[in-house]
């Protein structure tokens, strides 16, 4: 037995994301972060997930059905795993998402436990071809038993001509009917509409918190992003459903804003912060990129050298007039004893050969050669 209980609104492991990916691949549920809830109404469902903390539950309406999920892990957007139950089929889903290179998506999803001996479970993959605006999905059942098996489910292809508006078409291979999709976005308000061959139409409606791309704009939008205190690289569970920040929701969330393409200001408050050096290079590298679509501005009251590398990235850099600037400098010095080798009536005895053999005139000279500085100075310069 295959289960696809929202095969309707045509779902794919590889590309669900969010609410909705608590009935698909629960790897899904943490790719993002904010608050949303979805309704589906051919299944009369309500889905509610805490994205970024990874956790989802839904359940139907006129039933005692319920759905749960959460993302167990995710490394960088590029893995993620997840856990899910629906209790209607007391069936348990174990899902990833596998994104190794730009415009290429892979989930899978296991069912526990096995029907008649069998391993069941759902391969989906997605592809951006020519980048964001075409998207190209397919997916199908596997089931493993005494030999492997694989029935094709159905395939899409999604074009978002402007932002908030996408349409999709493709074939279902189980019922052989073509279909349709529409999804249009008003921020916060997303609306996701099918349709097939046979008239049978469903819809699904989405509230969230950090708003999709949208076709209604009214002005340009800026936001502000905060890199302060610490930025461990895992995040730190905090009671039943809440988690400390971590590396990894940074940089998700400048690459958030480089897909947003409503956002056209970005402000970037550097304030004190732990980022080590690699963290530092790998944030200014996603500011640089934001940089080249969007304004994006640079404010510290107290600007360090490693806060300035990051800043420097930027459009423009900002500070005010009671605010501070901490670059500090390198340098070398050096500990001489003969003046107090001489008062002791010591005298050291060394043999070397060259200009430049300056290990042992600490012990031999008051001061710095000539040949030590000019080896010192060029060793500096080198490093800066």
């Amino acid at each position: 037995m295959i289960l696809f209980i929202f095969l309707s609104i045509y779902l794919f492991p590889s590309n669900v994301e969010r609410s909705l990916a608590i009935v698909e691949n629960p790897a899904g549920i943490g790719l993002h972060q904010g608050i949303e809830m979805s309704y589906l109404y051919r299944n009369n469902s309500f889905l509610f997930t805490l994205n970024r903390a990874g956790y989802g539950i839904g359940f139907r309406g006129d039933t005692i059905d319920y759905y749960t999920g959460s993302t167990l892990f995710n490394y960088l957007d590029r893995f993620s795993f997840g856990v899910g139950y629906l209790s209607k089929y007391n069936t348990t889903l174990v899902g990833t998402v596998l994104r190794p290179i730009s415009g290429l998506s892979i989930g899978a999803v296991l069912r526990f436990p096995p029907v008649n001996a069998e391993l069941s479970g759902c391969i989906g993959l997605s592809v951006r071809p020519i980048g964001e605006r075409l998207t190209l999905s397919g997916k199908g059942d596997l089931s493993y038993g005494k030999i492997i098996r694989f029935n094709s489910k159905n395939i899409m292809a999604d074009i978002e001509p402007i932002d908030g508006i996408n349409i999709g078409a493709g074939y279902d291979f189980d019922n052989r009917k073509w279909v349709g999709k529409l999804t249009l976005s008003l921020g916060h308000l997303r609306a996701l509409i099918t349709d097939n061959s046979d008239r049978n139409r469903d819809f699904a409606i989405t509230a969230s918190l950090v708003p999709y791309a949208s076709f209604f704009k009214s002005f340009p939008h800026s936001v502000i992003v905060k890199i302060e205190g610490d930025y461990p690289e895992t995040p730190t569970r905090i009671g039943l459903l809440g988690r400390s920040k971590c590396f990894v929701d940074l940089l998700s969330l400048l690459k958030e804003i480089s897909n947003r393409t409503y956002i056209k200001k970005v402000l970037i408050l550097l304030n004190r912060n732990t980022l080590g050096i690699a963290q530092a290079e790998e944030v200014r590298g996603l500011i640089k990129n934001l940089s080249l679509k969007k304004e994006v501005i640079a404010y510290s009251n107290s600007l360090t050298l490693k806060n300035l590398y990051i800043g420097s990235a930027c459009n423009k850099i900002v500070i005010p007039p009671s605010g501070e600037v901490y670059f500090p400098g390198i340098s070398i010095t050096k500990q001489y004893f003969k003046g107090a080798l001489d008062k002791l009536g010591i005298k050291p005895q060394f043999v070397r050969i060259g200009k430049y053999k300056s290990a042992v005139e600490s012990f031999l000279r008051g001061d710095m050669s000539e040949a030590d500085k000019e080896q010192l100075t060029a060793y500096l310069n080198d490093i800066v």
